[in-house]
């Protein structure tokens, strides 16, 4: 019986999941104005970093990872394959995330 109730419990999360799949578009390198490492603490008062980057006027969370190699890439005049991480509403593409290609 658990069995039964715990594969019906996961089709039902994998069909949520399913019906708001993420969208993601090709980010132009040039359009990204600005990286941001913004230091803050938690509710446990350790210091923790996080890190976004400024697209097309839009202040959009990142990883570490991606900040590092957007630097090292920029050091050396290099390219870096990106792309944004988001949600279509309205017909109208909403980032939230940038991301490595």
């Amino acid at each position: 019986m658990k069995k039964l109730l715990t594969i019906a419990l996961l089709a039902l999360t994998m069909n949520a999941s399913a019906a708001q799949p993420n969208d993601t578009i090709v980010v132009n390198q040039a359009q990204v104005t600005k990286w941001i490492v913004d230091e803050t603490t938690n509710t446990k008062g350790a210091r923790v970093k996080k890190y976004y980057a400024i697209y097309n006027g839009e202040l959009l969370s990142t990883s570490k990872m991606v900040y590092e190699k957007a630097s090292l890439c920029q050091k050396h005049g290099a390219r870096l394959s990106l792309i944004a991480i988001g949600k279509k509403k309205n017909g109208k593409f909403v980032a939230k995330r940038i991301a490595m290609l």
